[in-house]
């Protein structure tokens, strides 16, 4: 694991080799909330394994199908949008409970 980013509590891995995908996902979901970000063909049992499994629009049918979010965008800032906008619809859905 040569490519080992730490960044404010997340690890950032490098695009490891396809066999060791899943493994890595395996290893880390254990201890940690695991997101995989892939596109081809072999990224699907990785995109399954993982907490949230992450493919863009251009993505393979197969790369699709087992992911939790399809990015329209090609952009991973709609991702920061998108965990913005789901923090203040769950403050405003406690305000409203309360």
């Amino acid at each position: 694991m040569r490519r080992l980013l730490r960044l404010s509590g997340i690890i950032y891995l490098g695009a490891p080799c396809p066999c060791k995908r899943m493994r890595l996902s395996h290893f880390f979901k254990k201890k940690h909330l695991v997101g995989f970000l892939g596109e081809g063909f072999n990224d699907a049992p990785a995109l399954k394994t993982a907490h949230v499994g992450i493919a863009v629009s251009s993505a393979s049918d197969i790369a699709k199908d087992p992911a939790d979010v399809v990015l329209l965008n090609s952009s991973l800032t709609v991702i920061i949008d998108g965990e913005r906008e789901g923090r203040k619809i769950f403050a405003n859905k406690e305000l409203s409970i309360v």
